[in-house]
């Protein structure tokens, strides 16, 4: 009973200890949840806004807060789908939770560190801890995860006890090999968290699988493993025929860009810039590695040190006080582990290249922050870690013994505090989507007669259209937390889109509203009414594109207020129907409107499958191609432009660079860009465009450069002087003007 009572004992002293080691940082959450947020921006405050939207103003699987009028599968979306499923039900069938929901998401990510901590504590009571030792480092391994930064934005990979619990599940059916209800609600766990956070679900249930593929093999293809193989695996099975059959969208990214890029790597699990051990390194003239932030997986100085001697003790006599032997039942979760860090960290890739595997291997590249897979291998370490300490102390004198565990748990606390606390700083903000923020709104409305039920949606400027590997979007502050502030609050759905994998066509939709007003608008026709769009504009916000100006400009003012945001309501009918679409479907062709003095390719006399214009157009495979190289020997003005036409797909990241030089008759540069074509707004149909202002002087060479990582068309390059209109024809019912395809109805 006594020994009972110290386990008992010690887990309480485990809660104790981690809420007072992580107090700076989830105390307020623990204590007032509901009085502040952890980021007021960027992917954080989306995953808030698609939480109280849906919980607010949704229902079922389906969430209609952004990418207005298609709205996105939420499983597909970073709303915690089966968080917000769940509280949506409870504030329309129980009771109002609406407002609660940034204190709901808070309380449980705070919920979660401490378990974490608790589970922890159990896995070391399980591998005959000293309860003092387990209580202690339960609470530090918690505090150093990888995963506690996702406290701060990636609130549905915060959940940190899932790896841990896995673990325990997996010791403990090696020691009872039967059926136990416990087995199925993991099970159900795991897919709950699939659908949560798909990558979290993954990798606990990976876990799973490669742990029971060892015991399997290990045991002579004994049958019951195939049983804890099915755990992880039928979760996962069924996840994915869940979002197979549900999922309607098709033109999704299937190539991803990513995989190659956020990797895990040894560098980041042992020396990430801010650790200790970068520290040291620093002191002796090694320069910090540069990581990306996907991957990192700090294990600390402790655990990094303990591993050599871990590998060192291998080799060592079983008397030494420093031999250390991998406990047999935690042998299947380094094996686990260690093969989800090679996969993360493309090893196994290595062998093809890159152009190889994303071409033929594609689907096993699905990942694209794949760094995150290194998580177990980072509890995995950790946990030795404490083990061989427990082993140090069992064996040594007791002075000593107690010497090297405080004096470990010391530097781990340190680092804890170095690494990990002050990452959390600047990290406490008011709740910016509370009641009162809801109520403020509605004042500004109410004050500038401004009925929401005359809107049909919400469009905010400059262009807020994310994540898609095709098109770049830079999120203004002002215009995300304004416009999601407002769509909160009056349950105006946004036709601007944070999504994790949009649909191709449909984000090329949603910034092909925001083009030139010459490019005829497709968007418009799928809106289910006539009904007014409401624009919000960021205050003081960056130049604005063409087309961005344009929907101002056919707008009317309805609020405006000094660098915060306006708001103004545009007419749909004034979208398509506007003077300079019109005046230009009123031109006719004559030679005298032609294409002198200008540069032109328009590739009609190459038949292939795809044209923006006229009959065909250039196609480019893989690798760096010059598309033209010509001399203007008596420009016409100093300032041409140029632009040309290029097409996208969903098959594949990127859509190719294109560099434009301009040399002297020396053959000096004088001008030399690349343009990230990704950030244009001027896309027609599955074209977009790129358009530069160059400078010309006499005997100008201009060379144009095509780099692209996978076959692509470009089509109507065109190079005119600044101040002439270029109008060509296709028979009587199409023209160009100025490069733009303008039908004439």
């Amino acid at each position: 009973m006594e020994y009972l009572s110290n386990k008992r004992l010690g887990g309480l002293y485990t809660v104790l200890i981690c809420i007072i080691f992580s107090f700076s940082f989830i105390g307020k959450s623990l204590i007032s949840p509901n009085h502040h947020m952890y980021t007021f921006g960027g992917d954080g405050l989306t995953i808030y806004y698609d939480m109280i939207y849906h919980i607010c103003h949704g229902t079922g699987q389906h969430f209609s807060g952004m990418n207005y009028p298609d709205g996105e599968l939420i499983f597909m979306t970073d709303a915690q789908a089966i968080l917000s499923i769940a509280l949506s039900w409870i504030n329309d069938h129980l009771f109002t939770v609406c407002d609660h929901t940034v204190g709901i998401v808070n309380f449980l990510i705070a919920l979660s560190v401490i378990i974490c901590s608790l589970t922890l504590y159990f896995l070391f009571t399980l591998l005959n801890v000293r309860t003092w030792i387990a209580v202690v480092f339960s609470a530090l391994i918690t505090l150093l995860s990888p995963q506690i930064y996702r406290i701060i934005g990636h609130f549905g990979l915060a959940y940190l006890f899932l790896i841990p619990l896995c673990f325990v599940w997996i010791i403990q059916k090696q020691r009872d090999q039967k059926f136990r209800y416990y087995d199925v609600f993991l099970g159900v766990l795991i897919l709950l968290l699939i659908l949560n956070n798909p990558y979290l679900g993954f990798i606990s249930a990976a876990t799973i699988i490669f742990s029971g593929f060892y015991l399997w093999m290990s045991s002579q293809f004994k049958s019951y493993n195939i049983y804890l193989i099915l755990i992880g695996f039928i979760p996962l099975l069924f996840a994915f025929s869940y979002l197979k059959l549900f999922d309607k969208i098709s033109d999704r990214i299937q190539i991803q860009w990513g995989y190659f890029y956020l990797q895990s790597s040894p560098q980041g699990i042992l020396a990430p810039k801010g650790s200790l051990m970068d520290a040291i390194l620093k002191w002796f003239g090694k320069p910090s590695y540069e990581l990306d932030f996907e991957s990192i997986a700090n294990i600390g100085l402790v655990s990094a040190v303990t591993l050599i001697l871990i590998i060192v003790g291998l080799f060592i006599k079983k008397k030494s006080v420093f031999h250390f032997s991998v406990p047999q039942e935690f042998r299947p979760i380094v094996f686990a582990s260690m093969v989800l860090f090679i996969y993360s960290s493309g090893v196994l890739f290595l062998p093809f290249g890159q152009d190889y595997s994303e071409d033929k291997l594609g689907f096993l590249l699905m990942f694209k922050a794949v760094g995150r897979l290194v998580w177990p291998l980072y509890y995995a370490i950790s946990i030795l870690t404490v083990l061989y300490l427990n082993g140090i102390f069992n064996k040594s004198n007791q002075v000593v013994g107690y010497c090297i565990v405080i004096a470990a748990a010391l530097v781990w606390k340190w680092e804890v505090n170095t690494y990990t606390i002050h990452g959390f700083r600047d990290t406490k903000h008011d709740n910016f989507f509370s009641a009162v923020k809801a109520d403020n709104v509605k004042q500004v409305l109410s004050d500038n007669h401004i009925n929401p039920d005359d809107f049909q949606a919400i469009l905010g400027l400059p262009k807020l259209e994310t994540w898609n590997d095709i098109f770049i979007s830079e999120v203004n502050w002002s215009t995300q937390y304004n416009s999601m502030n407002i769509s909160r609050t009056t349950g105006l759905p946004m036709i601007n889109a944070m999504l994790s994998r949009i649909s191709t066509g449909q984000a090329a939709e949603r910034i092909e509203l925001l083009g030139n007003p010459l490019i005829y608008k497709s968007f418009i026709e799928k809106l289910p009414n006539k009904k007014d769009i409401l624009i919000l504009l960021a205050g003081d916000p960056p130049p604005l594109s063409p087309g961005e100006k344009f929907l101002i400009e056919v707008s009317d003012t309805l609020y405006y207020k000094e660098h915060d945001y306006s708001l103004h309501r545009l007419k749909v009918d004034s979208i398509n129907n506007n003077t300079y679409l019109r005046s230009a479907q009123a031109l006719l062709c004559n030679a005298e409107n032609g294409l002198d003095g200008c540069i032109y390719l328009g590739f009609n006399d190459l038949k292939t499958d795809y044209s923006y214009f006229g009959n065909g157009s250039m196609k480019y495979g893989k690798g760096r191609h010059t598309i033209l190289e010509t001399k203007i020997e008596n420009p016409l003005t100093d300032k041409y432009v140029f632009s040309i036409w290029t097409r996208f797909d969903h098959m594949k990241h990127g859509i190719g660079w294109i560099n434009c030089v301009v040399r002297d008759s020396s053959g000096n540069v004088i001008y030399n860009e690349t343009p990230d074509t990704r950030r244009s707004n001027d896309i027609h149909g599955s074209w977009i465009r790129t358009e530069l202002s160059i400078p010309v002087i006499k005997n100008s060479t201009i060379k144009v450069d095509f780099d692209t990582n996978r076959d692509l068309y470009v089509d109507e390059l065109l190079i005119r002087p600044i101040n002439k209109d270029v109008l060509y024809c296709d028979g009587e019912d199409i023209i160009m003007l100025n490069g733009f395809k303008i039908m004439k109805r």
